[in-house]
């Protein structure tokens, strides 16, 4: 029987996905510097822990690539994301695209 696969954090066990907690880390921070694979998951708030700092915009974590209909458009912060991660990228908590 084929396990599930469930997306939750590493540390806090939250659903990343149902959360708005979902985003793109470089490689060279989640492969190299915390040791993570494609089958790991952590929140944003954990991220930060293990970082001990707060997540920077294009530096920690990639723009996400979205596809609508034929046209490949680059979406920043789509407004799915949690209030953490929108500030993250748009410099204000909560605010909404």
């Amino acid at each position: 029987m084929k396990k599930s696969y469930k997306p939750l954090c590493n540390d806090c066990g939250v659903d990343v996905l149902r959360t708005g907690n979902w985003y793109m880390a470089t490689p060279k921070l989640w492969g190299k510097k915390l040791g993570l694979g494609w089958n790991d998951n952590l929140c944003i708030a954990c991220l930060e822990k293990r970082l001990g700092r707060k997540v920077k915009a294009f530096k920690d974590i990639l723009p996400i690539i979205t596809s609508i209909g034929s046209e490949r458009t680059l979406s920043i912060a789509p407004p799915t994301l949690c209030p953490r991660l929108m500030e993250i990228f748009h410099g204000q908590r909560g605010a909404r695209r």
